[in-house]
């Protein structure tokens, strides 16, 4: 897992990762990262104040325990996770609540054309509130088999570089129509469809962000 397969690309392409790359990239993950245990954290906590169960944790309160540590830089240099940050999220969030809840339901390869508008929406919204890379953790932990994570450096190496703070939707649609066909191609002999957005963010971090061997 080196040399030129992790050049960074010119155009917009699809990078070609195999169930194996993805497996391998796991082991790379875990070994080098200890922060994976928010991630799971949040996310069942996220499905948990989703649902119908009784909680006195709202959504907004569930990301923030990944958006806290994955996305700190964030709240170091462009905000604070404080009250009236949590409720501009939390109000977000109720007022696409129908939108949210049924890509939950869907998997990243059923987007179509008709979708791009709405999503473009929902994620400048996000983003406005936490930033590009935020919103993209925050969409990805409420649907998870639909919205792919990124960061910056991902982005570049798929030649799909962010720009400033609130105009990166239509650069994000772009990206999941990359990480589309790279599910699309996998064939889930090996690994579980429900995590393929988490290993394939977990290769790319590994490989593209961090540089791991």
């Amino acid at each position: 897992m080196a040399g030129n397969k992790y050049k960074t690309v010119r155009q917009p392409s699809v990078q070609a990762i195999t169930e194996s790359d993805l497996l391998a990239a796991r082991e790379v993950f875990q070994r080098h990262e200890s922060r994976d245990l928010f991630y799971r954290t949040a996310r069942e906590l996220v499905g948990i104040a989703m649902s119908s169960r009784k909680t006195d944790i709202t959504v907004a309160e569930a990301l923030g325990t990944l958006l806290q540590t994955w996305n700190k830089s964030f709240y170091r240099f462009h905000s604070q996770f404080d009250e009236a940050h949590v409720q501009s999220l939390d109000n977000l969030i109720v007022n696409y609540k129908k939108q949210l809840n049924n890509w939950r339901k869907r998997s990243i390869t059923s987007v179509t054309p008709r979708d791009h508008e709405r999503i473009n929406e929902v994620f400048t919204e996000f983003e406005k509130i936490l930033g590009p890379v935020g919103a993209a953790k925050a969409l990805h932990l409420i649907a998870p088999r639909f919205f792919p994570l990124w960061d910056r450096a991902i982005a570049k190496h798929y030649a799909v570089s962010m720009k400033k703070r609130g105009i990166n939707a239509d650069i994000y649609m772009r990206f999941m129509s990359l990480a589309s066909q790279q599910v699309s191609a996998l064939s889930f002999e090996t690994i579980d469809e429900v995590n393929v957005l988490k290993m394939i963010d977990e290769y790319n971090y590994s490989f593209i962000t961090k540089g791991w061997t």
